[in-house]
């Protein structure tokens, strides 16, 4: 019920109450050809290096995500400083101060930051449940819901990586040649 699915009997769990197991196995096999036998130990260890699977491939994209993250973060803000320099120069000879110019960038960085994260929750929010079915294995499956502490963890952390970078960019305003 909690995936949404009809439940179809394929399997069953046998309480062995001390019974050699072995013994349980081959005498279910003896009955039919179709049935295979699985220990709890061995279960657990196909589910536990699944899980293990699962998390390397979430920390593998997490570092290539931050990577990015700030290498585009990091360029688009340089980018802009330089496309403004001639603009941001005047403001300073006309008597902005170095916090007026600084407010005056980063309004722009702030929308387009704010826009980013929006879109990439839309995105994210469509393409998840996708990814998610498809790396889920048939024995294994994942709980599908909404989780919202993850994603404002998420939203949360890449306003705070945006901030940094930015305001570690804009530092270069007080370098201005205002000659």
């Amino acid at each position: 019920s909690i995936f949404g699915d009809v439940n179809k009997t394929n399997s069953y769990f046998i309480k062995m109450n001390g019974a050699d197991a072995k013994k349980v196995e081959e005498e279910l096999i003896a009955v039919s050809d179709n049935i295979s036998f699985t220990t709890r130990d061995e279960f657990k260890v196909k589910f536990d290096s699944a899980s293990k699977l699962y998390n390397i491939i979430v920390y593998i994209t997490t570092g290539i995500a931050i990577l990015i993250s700030f290498m585009i973060l990091t360029n688009l803000a340089n980018i802009y400083l330089t496309r403004k320099k001639t603009e941001l120069t005047v403001m300073r000879v006309n008597g902005f101060t170095i916090k007026e110019t600084k407010g005056y960038l980063s309004k722009e960085s702030i929308l387009t930051t704010a826009a980013g994260l929006i879109l990439g929750v839309a995105v994210g929010a469509i393409l998840t449940p996708l990814l998610i079915k498809g790396l889920q294995q048939p024995d294994l499956e994942f709980i599908k819901s909404f989780q919202p502490v993850a994603w404002g963890t998420a939203v949360g952390l890449e306003a705070l990586f945006s901030l940094i970078i930015n305001t570690l960019v804009y530092r270069k305003v007080k370098d201005l040649n205002l000659k």
